[in-house]
């Protein structure tokens, strides 16, 4: 696997992206100081998209799916995040 993470005083922050050996991507997303925030995707070896979440600036989840290989969805979830 091939890793590219953005960092700020040591905190992970930025865009986020894997690749697998074959340079197939893997994960794409953003940290927001140390927090998963807005939306990432990952993708099976076959290129197939795996999974879609969509978080808030807080690192919320407000949307889940999640496919098999073949590329049935899985799971489809959507949530509401906590009152600020």
């Amino acid at each position: 696997m091939i890793e590219l993470t953005g960092f700020e005083n040591g905190i992970e922050h930025g865009p986020q992206y894997e690749w697998f050996p074959d340079g197939t991507q893997q994960l794409q997303g953003r940290c927001d100081h140390g927090k998963a925030v807005g939306e990432w995707r990952e993708w099976n070896p076959n290129g197939q998209l795996a999974r879609y979440d969509a978080l808030n600036e807080f690192g919320d989840l407000l949307k889940r799916r999640r496919w098999d290989p073949a590329g049935n969805l899985t799971e489809d979830q959507t949530s509401t995040p906590p009152g600020r």
